[in-house]
């Protein structure tokens, strides 16, 4: 028989840095990423909804779509 050597007991898990204090809590990125993107939707969606009321009335063969321009 073959005379190993004694298997090597598991190596103690290393302390990790005290980085934990510089870093923001977990739900820091989700809550930035639905704002966002909650916002970014707002903001397309009355775009969109400008647009349409602009085209109907272009559509519609007006000519006075566009609100008046004040020369103050």
């Amino acid at each position: 028989m073959d005379a190993s050597p004694p298997p090597s007991p598991p190596p103690e898990p290393r302390a990790l840095p005290d980085d934990d204090e510089k870093r923001p809590p977990t739900w820091v990125v989700p809550a930035v990423m639905i704002t966002i993107l909650t916002v970014g939707g707002w903001y397309v969606i009355q775009n969109l909804s400008e647009t349409s009321k602009m085209e109907d009335c272009t559509m519609a063969g007006r000519h006075n779509c566009v609100a008046p321009i004040d020369s103050r």
